[in-house]
This record gives structure tokens, C-alpha cells and sequence, in this order.
């Protein structure tokens, strides 16, 4: 490896174990044989060409990945395993081809692929320059729709390597993951680092806390990468259970710090945290026992803005650190470059005229004896005054609400208090244990209403980017297993309703003209919706747009007092 580029694998011998678990251990020598013949199966490279890439079985996974970079291509991995998220994915023009594990998915399933090994000596891979694009990887869309994030050698490799020089492992430590390999961090710990720092991973993602305990029973100073959901469970597990665990990481979210505490207390483990995101890769660790302060990582930077939110000077930010990239986490900053991590920009709302932190809110919900887990979300208000008000989603079957308000009213005012709340059996956690906000709403019943991501206004025109709620009213009873938008519905809500409001004095609608209906707007899909106000007066053309195809144009025609001909 030089400064240049990027080399894997170099730590491993022919016959060191690379993977091992459920489908047999594989050696250096296997992998590099199955990434020569997947290579050869895959299309030909073309400027930008993409290789999507979706596997449960983590050695499948690192198959596909080195193949498709040994052929010439960049990987792109979805945010989820979720047909639809995946076909978005695999129909992106850039994307060539896409590489499962799925029985019955479409694609190419690697699997029918493995057994074709070349026969004779695969040579190691070759160098990765670091300026070469190796993956598009999305945000996960906790927050808003799943954003693309394009990832350099010198970005993703980079930090891996980094992982496997900063990491206190030996040779053939072995790593379990509970997190997807498809997501940044599981991508960087559960796959990279092993294959630069010479370590072997288990093939399996295990989702529960007793599954994972069963997998850490046949090691010795493993290396586990979880998330505070997972550690949350984890903790819980008899004294002893956690021995085999030599590190461990926790990314995604803070780590709350009762389960911290328990992870200490009952089984001798200070998981490293690393506080990080899809945009910017890795920035800084800690051990919250130990010091509550974050310590950036070596060539990474962290200032604080004006507005409290953090700028990361990094290498592996979008530029390679050329300038500041500026976050959404507020934090003060220490002399020394730690820093203290107090939340979101987004996490901090007014209700009541009061700034409420939605982590906070969280935590002391945690901290309630028999509360197994909560989520706490801020939406607009009837009330205009209010501002926001508090939505709590609750894992408490022995508590009510009243209890919950009590044990909250110690801490918080009454303003600040959740408004409704609503007990589930689980919330709808990602499998990197996060809960985006529109899965979270989803809990308290339909909706009528579209999420505005964007909106824009002139004299002339409206645009907005919108998403569409899973739980929206319109989809019930509407083609119930492939549920889509019904056109009138798109007229109504994405066109009039806008028209409407930036145009009070105009009365009702008196025709439609020139509508077309192209493609089908379902659960979940973000929209770009562009009005133009024509001539004459009361006259609005509009588009919809999704993912650049056209879903439905046409022009509407309102009383807005004079004639139309």
C-alpha cells in the first residue's frame, strides 16, 4: 500500500482463514478464486459503471464487492434489503448489474456463481488508486428520503485501513457483526478492516441478543460491532455471556449510558463508540465510562460554527478535507480538539415555547423501569402557538400513559410532555437500529397529510420535493397489495391544495386540461412536484416527477375572475 493507493488481503497468508460460520470457513486462497470467476461473469466496465450489491451472507457480499472492483466497477448498496429499495437502486442507469443472495429475487444470484472456481493460482488484487469512485452507499433515510453518497478509495478504503492500524486486534481476530455489511459501518468494520487488518468474519448478521451470544460462544477475543439497540439487549444477558468479546464497537446513535453502565458493570466491557455518519465516515471515538469526550480520529479535525453545529476537517469527507464539512450535531468543542456531542440541530424543537431535546426526552423514557424501549418524534401542532408537540412510541406493556407522564413530570415541564402516545409489541427499527421519522408516525394511525422535504416559491412558480407516507390515508383499500396514489388523489393533494394556498383569492377549479398519467406513485416515494402559473391569469401547469421519470403532467384552470376563451 502506498500513499497512492490501496492493497487488501496483504495481511492475510494463501491459507488463512478470511471467513468462517454458517456455508464453511474460506481461506484468502478460496476468496481470491471466487473473486476471479464472479469477476469474469460481470459486464464489461463503462465511465461511472455500477455494481449493485445486496447479500445476508457476508462472505457472498465480500464476493460480489471485490469482484466488482477487480472487473473495474464501483459497488452501490441500498440502504435496506427491501425489494423496492433495491430495485430503485438496481435501475439506476449507471447500475449494470445486481448481485444477491435471494432466492427468486431479481438479478444474478451469486450463490449459482460460487461454484464455477477457476482452477490454478488467483493472484492478489490489484492496487486501488486513491482517487477512484468504489461505492455509492445511501444514507438511511431516518431523517428524510435515503440520500447517495459517492465514496472514493481514498475515503472508504482509507478509513478501513486506519480501523485496522487503530484497532488493538491481533491476526485472525474474529469479528462478529450484528449490522448489515451493506451499511457504511458495517461495510467498513464487518468486511474492510478484517481484509486489511487480517482478521476473519462471521458470515451471519445475528439480530438477536441470544443468537449473538450463541455465535461468541466458539470465540476468543472477538471483535463485536453492534449498535446501542443491539447492546441495549446484550446487557441484559446473563454475567459471563460477553467474555469472548475482546472490543467492542458501537456506532449509528450515542450509546445510552444506564446500558453503558450495565455493559461495564455486569460484563467488563467499554465499547468503543464511533460517532461518524454516510456523509462523513468515521470522526471521532470514545469510552464513555472512561471520559464522556469525544476524541476526534488521527487526521480529522472538529470546530465548532457559529450556530453551535460541528465543521469536520477529514480526509474522508466529500472533497478529502479540502474544506470544512459542515454537520447537523451540535458541539462544544474543548481546547485540547475533544469535543461533547448535545444532539441535533433537528433534535432540539420548541413546544409551548419551550426547547425540548428529543434525545433527552428518549433517554428518560429508557431510564423508566419497564420501558423495554421508546422513540419520541416532534410534529406540527394544531395549536399554531405550540409550535410542536411530542409523539412517544412505547415498548411498555405493564405501564399506561399516565404512568409514563408521571415518571416524565420529574424532569421535564408539563409543556414539554408528550402529548399522545401510543404502546407497540416492537418499534420499527431498521437493521442498523435506526427509526426513521415516517416509520415512527406510521404508528399512530393514517395520515393525511404528505411530509414536505423542499419548498420554494416565486411570483411565477411552486416546487417541492414531497414524500409520501407509508400510512397515508389513500392507500387503504387501494389495491391493498401493491397500493398506489390514486390520480385524483395526485391532482388534489400535490397540485390544488398548493395552488390554493399560494393563490387564496383564486375560487374553484373549473377544468383540467392536458392530464396524463405516466408511472404510478406508491408507499414511500419521493416526488418533485413543479407549478408554473401560466397565462392567462388562474392558469398552473404542473409536473410530477419521480426519480427524473414523469408520473403525471397536465394544466389546471381556476375562477380567478376573468375569462378564459
Amino acid at each position: 500500500m502506498t500513499a497512492g493507493s490501496y492493497s487488501l488481503l496483504g495481511r492475510h497468508g494463501p491459507d488463512d482463514v478470511v471467513a468462517w460460520g454458517d456455508g464453511g470457513e474460506r481461506t484468502r486462497r478460496a476468496l481470491l478464486a471466487d473473486v476471479a470467476g464472479v469477476a469474469n461473469r460481470l459486464p464489461p466496465p463503462t465511465s461511472g459503471s455500477h455494481i449493485a450489491l445486496i447479500c445476508a451472507d457476508r462472505y457472498c457480499f465480500a464476493v460480489g464487492l471485490l469482484a466488482a472492483w477487480q472487473r473495474g466497477h464501483a459497488v452501490a448498496l441500498p440502504a435496506n434489503g427491501q425489494p423496492q429499495t433495491v430495485g430503485l437502486v438496481a435501475d439506476r442507469p449507471e447500475v449494470l448489474a445486481l448481485l444477491h443472495d435471494t432466492a427468486g429475487a431479481r438479478g444474478d444470484d451469486l450463490r449459482n456463481w460460487l461454484s464455477d472456481r477457476p482452477t490454478g493460482h488467483a493472484s492478489l488484487l490489484d492496487p486501488m488508486d486513491a482517487g477512484r469512485l468504489m461505492a455509492t452507499v445511501w444514507t438511511s433515510g431516518s431523517t428524510g428520503a435515503p440520500q447517495p453518497c459517492a465514496k472514493t478509495a481514498a475515503q472508504l478504503l482509507g478509513e478501513a485501513a486506519l480501523w485496522a492500524d487503530h484497532l488493538p486486534l491481533p491476526a485472525g481476530t474474529p469479528v462478529l457483526a450484528t449490522v448489515p455489511p451493506h451499511h457504511l459501518y458495517g461495510l467498513l468494520f464487518s468486511v474492510l478492516a478484517p481484509l486489511m487488518g487480517g482478521w476473519r468474519f462471521d458470515r451471519t448478521t445475528p439480530l438477536h441478543a441470544e443468537t449473538a451470544v450463541g455465535r461468541l460462544s466458539a470465540m476468543r477475543g472477538a471483535l463485536l460491532v453492534s449498535i446501542p439497540a443491539h447492546w441495549r439487549s446484550l446487557a441484559g444477558q446473563d454475567a459471563g455471556a460477553l467474555a469472548p468479546v475482546a472490543v467492542g464497537l458501537s456506532s449509528t446513535a450515542p450509546l445510552h449510558a444506564a446500558t453503558a453502565q450495565v455493559l461495564q458493570d455486569r460484563h467488563g466491557l467499554c465499547p468503543i463508540e464511533v460517532f461518524g455518519s454516510t456523509e462523513t465516515g468515521g470522526i471521532a471515538t470514545r469510552r464513555q465510562r472512561l471520559d464522556p469526550r469525544w476524541v476526534p480520529l488521527p487526521a480529522v479535525r472538529v470546530a465548532g460554527a457559529d450556530d453551535g453545529t460541528a465543521r469536520v476537517l477529514s480526509p474522508f469527507v466529500p472533497g478529502g478535507g479540502a474544506t470544512a464539512f459542515a454537520c447537523a450535531d451540535l458541539v462544544e468543542v474543548h481546547p485540547d480538539g475533544t469535543f461533547d456531542h448535545l444532539g441535533r440541530r433537528d433534535g432540539v424543537v420548541k413546544t409551548g415555547g419551550i426547547r425540548v431535546s428529543l434525545p433527552e426526552v428518549e433517554a428518560l423514557l429508557l431510564a423508566t423501569p419497564g420501558v423495554a424501549d421508546a422513540a419520541v418524534i416532534a410534529v406540527p401542532s394544531a395549536q399554531a402557538a405550540r409550535g410542536h408537540e411530542l409523539w412517544a412510541a412505547v415498548v411498555a406493556p405493564t405501564l399506561t400513559a399516565a404512568d409514563l407522564r408521571a415518571s416524565l413530570l420529574g424532569n421535564l415541564e408539563p409543556t414539554s410532555l408528550p402529548r399522545r402516545f401510543v404502546h407497540v409489541e416492537r418499534l420499527p427499527r431498521t437493521d442498523t437500529g435506526k427509526l426513521p421519522v415516517h416509520r415512527v408516525r406510521g404508528l399512530f394511525g393514517p395520515v393525511r397529510d404528505l411530509e414536505v422535504l423542499e419548498h420554494s416559491a416565486t411570483e411565477e412558480s411552486l416546487t417541492m420535493r414531497l414524500r409520501v407516507p407509508e400510512n397515508l390515508m389513500w392507500f387503504q383499500g387501494h389495491f391493498r397489495d401493491h397500493p398506489v396514489l390514486p390520480g385524483i388523489v395526485q391532482v388534489h393533494e400535490l397540485v390544488v391544495r398548493p395552488v390554493r394556498a399560494a393563490r387564496p383569492t383564486w375560487a374553484g377549479l373549473l377544468r383540467v386540461q392536458r392530464l396524463k398519467f405516466r408511472r404510478v406513485i406508491g408507499p414511500g416515494d419521493v416526488v418533485a412536484v413543479a407549478i408554473a402559473f401560466a397565462r392567462p391569469v388562474g392558469t398552473a401547469d404542473f409536473t410530477i416527477v419521480r426519480h427524473d421519470e414523469p408520473c403525471a403532467s397536465g394544466r389546471l384552470v381556476f375562477d380567478a375572475g376573468v375569462s378564459h376563451g
